[in-house]
């Protein structure tokens, strides 16, 4: 992050980079004006400086974040006193700092990159506005771990004690995560109210939320011989992660730019992204890396239904007495059960599985980016999985 709380620099990229933007059509814009010229060079062979995008985002960061976190902590409906008031938005401020900072800002800056990779010539107005609106995905994000980090019993997240376990806050960890949750609705009609897909991007966050609910719900239930299959993995990660991971941000992006007519087609794509990412995600817990991750939950203690748990009942169909001992053991919070359930798994040689399947599926996602329909969002696509590709958190 930029030290600068307070200084909003330029947007670098308005204007030279701004003039090879990969597009076909003008963005829609919250003033409602827009540049009606086309550009006749092909998209991929003058791509946007994402070098330039990604600078413009960071030195915008802090100062965007901080007004986002004074908003949060300053929006009462209510008549409530000067001193109430106070301990509030004090209380609020914590949260804040606590739970949306420290994280890579991944997902906001994939919608940030696939904005600017589909417009052009976007005023200073604008890219504040969108900046607000993709910040606003980073909320979301945290409103779902904590309430994800109450529900799982966490112990540390992002390298420090989950929220529900600092002093003073407990259960009510879940009030705060659900007037976060509210503010992202608000953040983002203060930031574009006259912005003609206003309505569809707030319904894209609705849909997210409840569908990363249902995801939650399917992640929540211990795993057993009927349902830990890649069939309902597939689901889990559909509706958990792929959603709001993947799908929300570029929505978000190509609502902003007015470009509608692939939204299905970024759904496709999403869900195979959130797919290799879960997968991943599977790998680093079940290699225990709590360092990289910052996470101590342990998937195998919690009997969740995994790339690997679905992989190790897979292959001992063939092996009943020894299916049997991992039932008994996986789920189990006895270190000596959980120490057996993975000996198991690594008898298995799953770690050889899983490099077969990590080299499937980036053959699979390079094919997907090369044939989808928006040219002007390959290059960003592309970042994507390079980013995900050997990633160690």
């Amino acid at each position: 992050m930029a030290p600068d709380l307070t200084t909003t620099s330029s947007p670098r990229f308005l204007g030279t980079a701004a003039a090879v933007a990969e597009s076909n059509r003008p963005c829609a814009t919250e003033s409602g004006n827009e540049d009606a010229s086309i550009m006749s060079s092909s998209p991929e062979q003058n791509p946007v400086d994402a070098v330039a995008v990604m600078d413009y985002f960071d030195s915008n960061l802090d100062s965007v974040t901080g007004r986002l976190r004074d908003d949060f902590a300053a929006s009462f409906y209510q008549n409530l006193g000067p001193n109430e008031r106070e301990i509030l938005s004090k209380r609020f401020r914590n949260f804040f700092n606590h739970s949306v900072y420290g994280g890579k800002m991944t997902r906001s800056r994939l919608s940030f990159g696939v904005y600017n990779s589909l417009c052009r010539n976007i005023s200073p107005a604008d890219a504040q506005s969108a900046l607000t609106v993709v910040l606003s995905i980073e909320l979301l994000q945290a409103t779902f771990l904590v309430i994800d980090d109450v529900m799982d019993g966490g112990e540390t997240r992002r390298g420090k004690p989950c929220w529900h376990r600092m002093p003073e806050v407990g259960l009510t960890a879940l009030n705060h995560a659900l007037r976060l949750q509210n503010f992202v609705n608000i953040s983002i009609m203060n930031a574009i109210p006259n912005h003609k897909n206003v309505g569809p991007i707030l319904k894209t966050v609705w849909e997210t939320i409840q569908i990363s609910s249902d995801g939650q719900e399917l992640d929540g239930l211990s795993a057993s011989s009927e349902n830990c299959t890649f069939d309902r993995y597939r689901q889990i990660v559909a509706n958990k992660t792929s959603r709001y991971t993947f799908y929300y941000p570029m929505a978000v992006a190509l609502l902003l730019a007015d470009e509608t007519a692939h939204l299905n087609e970024v759904l496709k794509i999403s869900e195979a992204f959130g797919y290799f990412f879960q997968a991943q995600d599977d790998l680093l817990d079940f290699l225990d890396n709590d360092t990289a991750s910052g996470k101590t939950c342990c998937d195998i203690r919690e009997g969740k239904c995994t790339w690997f748990a679905c992989k190790t009942i897979e292959k001992l169909a063939n092996s009943p007495d020894k299916l049997d001992t991992f039932w008994k053991c996986y789920g189990s919070s006895d270190p000596s059960n959980v120490t057996r359930a993975r000996e198991i798994m690594l008898e298995c040689d799953l770690l050889a599985d899983f490099r077969l399947f990590e080299r499937d599926a980036i053959a699979k996602l390079n094919t997907q980016i090369a044939e989808f329909p928006l040219p002007a969002v390959r290059p960003a696509l592309r970042i994507i999985l390079q980013g995900l590709i050997g990633r160690k958190k």
